[in-house]
């Protein structure tokens, strides 16, 4: 097992090769080796169950602030989520660095899954936005996402650690994560928990980079899949936090895209712990769709699991409640010299399947630069 670098940094924990890894603006935690793993199973209490672990762990071995990395599947029904506490984790927060040794012997990790469904060609998603449009159209829901899958495999196995390095260097404002075979860098705060503080982003609606910001705040259909998302968050954070502010909505950088952002903040009224707010928001409407069951069950009949955990929130908590949670999206799973990229839509009346074939294919590049950013070329 790799010790936690004497004098912890960006760049010498990096060095250091952690198991597992988050990195965003307000936090970092990265771990080496397994002490604890936890499946926190299917259905909406899933994110209790992981509370109440980490909470009995931290008792029962004296770790009263050691945090836990975790990743969810997208669709609660879905298996495969996975909770981990490290051996050893170095965590920076507020700019302050703490070290946490865990009691007991080394777990080995699980084995990343890769049941789901490979890569899905252009047509088949373009199949998808027209079938999405039809349930629109019928009047059953407003919006729904759809995800596309593609495959890409290397002439040699890939460095998740290079890998790492080039998407905390290409995405510095992003929030970059590492667990058991899925890694990327997501532009989507879901949730922070610093004490009675709640703070969250609102993000949907996007254009590739080269169209510009004037043509995303002019566009009738993003704006709408923007307010959709926005008061869908405000509704379930108002209920925790009544005075909860929502800021004007912002056009942000993230990659080759460019997004409507609207963000909040506020104090909680009463003792509600990040893993609630988590069960609170997922799945947001900027990923599954409004309303929610009607858009799930659409991409259920749609995707199957080919998700998994893309989609899905990750990110880390303690067993104090706090936490910093991202949906896991620019993301893919490694395996070697194989890798699957993700990348979804949202679709709402007046959509049109090319365009959002064109969306999905400019956000699967925030994977594909920090790839070659690594020098392993794929294969043709």
């Amino acid at each position: 097992m790799v010790s936690v670098p004497a004098e912890p940094s960006l760049r010498s924990v990096l060095a250091a090769r952690p198991d597992h890894f988050w990195c965003s603006p307000g936090s970092l935690v990265a771990g080496w080796g397994t002490a604890a793993v936890f499946d926190p199973g299917t259905g909406p209490r899933r994110y209790t169950r992981a509370g109440r672990f980490l909470r009995d762990w931290s008792q029962a071995n004296g770790q009263a602030s050691t945090p836990a990395l975790a990743s969810f599947t997208f669709d609660p029904d879905v298996a495969g989520s996975i909770v981990i506490v490290a051996q050893q984790t170095a965590m920076r927060r507020e700019g302050q660095w703490s070290v946490y040794s865990a009691n007991g012997a080394a777990q080995a990790p699980p084995t990343p899954q890769w049941d789901a469904p490979g890569g899905d060609d252009e047509a088949v998603f373009i199949r998808r936005v027209q079938d999405a449009l039809s349930a629109i159209s019928s009047g059953s829901l407003s919006k729904v996402v759809m995800a596309r899958s593609v495959e890409v495999r290397f002439a040699d196995p890939l460095d998740r650690h290079a890998v790492l390095a080039s998407l905390t260097s290409r995405y510095p404002q992003g929030h970059t994560f590492l667990l058991e075979g899925l890694m990327g860098s997501s532009p989507e705060l879901l949730v922070e928990r610093r004490a009675s503080q709640v703070r969250s982003v609102a993000l949907a609606g996007s254009v590739a980079i080269e169209a510009g910001g004037e043509r995303l705040t002019a566009s009738a259909k993003e704006a709408e899949e923007h307010r959709l998302t926005a008061d869908w968050v405000e509704s379930k954070l108002r209920a925790v936090a009544p005075g909860i502010t929502r800021s004007a909505v912002e056009v942000v950088e993230f990659g080759p895209a460019l997004h409507l952002a609207t963000a909040f903040v506020g104090d909680l009224v009463s003792p509600v712990e990040v893993m609630d707010l988590v069960a609170a928001l997922h799945p947001t409407p900027a990923v599954a769709g409004v309303p929610a069951d009607e858009a799930m069950a659409l991409i259920r009949q749609a995707e199957g699991a080919m998700r998994g955990r893309y989609g899905g929130p990750i990110g880390w908590f303690d067993p104090a409640g706090d936490g910093e949670w991202a949906i896991a999206l620019r993301c893919a799973y490694l395996n070697g010299a194989h890798a699957r990229l993700l990348a979804g839509a949202g679709v709402v009346a007046g959509s049109d399947p090319e365009a959002e074939l064109a969306e999905t294919t400019y956000k699967l590049e925030t994977m594909q630069m920090a790839l070659a950013g690594t020098g392993v070329a794929p294969l043709s």
